[in-house]
């Protein structure tokens, strides 16, 4: 018995700890406002193997400098820009280095939430926090968004059958 309440323990942890890839590097760089320069490693190293999509969810909703991601990979573009929620995407890598800009004092503390996708599937998941001196990175944690864009085929199934769905419950309920 006491087994398994050691291994149901461990299980949790290892759950809620989460691994990530995702890492800080190099000083603040002021500018218009601020930024810091993160990267995203291969598989071999640690880290979460190809990914061609990347978000990034702040908790202020007025917290990125759009665009927010920059000296990206070649090939790779802002989807999405706005103060609160950024999307990158490109061609399928192992490794990216790349600067996040800030909104804002680098004396003031932010958050945000990570993801890192492969064809849709998530590959990278952190809370990252930056408390005005260091940044404490944390994988796996918060954010539960389970793919960054619906696939195509995914929302033509859906609608193709809402709409007999729905004929046939109007049917049904005539009768």
């Amino acid at each position: 018995m006491k087994k398994i309440i050691i291994l149901t323990i461990s299980l949790m942890l290892a759950a809620t700890t989460g691994a990530f890839a995702l890492t800080a590097v190099g000083p603040v760089v002021l500018g218009n406002s601020w930024s810091y320069g993160f990267y995203e490693t291969s598989a071999d190293v640690g880290g979460v193997g190809l990914f061609d999509f990347i978000q990034e969810l702040s908790v202020d909703p007025n917290m990125f400098e759009t665009p927010a991601n920059r000296s990206m990979n070649d090939g790779w573009l802002n989807i999405k820009d706005s103060a609160q929620m950024e999307h990158a995407g490109g061609p399928a890598t192992n490794y990216m280095l790349w600067n996040i800009n800030f909104n804002g004092d680098p004396k003031d503390p932010v958050a945000f939430y990570f993801q890192a996708y492969y064809k849709g599937e998530k590959r990278d998941s952190a809370y990252v926090a930056w408390n005005g001196g260091s940044w404490n990175i944390t994988g796996g944690s918060g954010w539960q968004q389970s793919s960054p864009v619906p696939e195509p085929l995914t929302i033509f199934a859906v609608l193709s059958t809402m709409g007999p769905a729905g004929f046939l419950y109007r049917r049904k309920r005539r009768a």
